[in-house]
């Protein structure tokens, strides 16, 4: 089977992701017992 195709998602042209990654880091520490608000986090 050969490649036909690459995608490259350069955040946003595609979907943005960067809220979705956001909560997935808030989620993570949560589970640390670590609570971060929102704007608090950085990418």
């Amino acid at each position: 089977m050969s490649m036909q195709a690459v995608i490259f998602d350069m955040d946003g042209v595609i979907i943005d992701s960067e809220a979705l990654w956001r909560q997935a880091q808030i989620d993570a520490l949560a589970q640390w017992g670590q609570r971060r608000a929102l704007l608090n986090v950085k990418p």
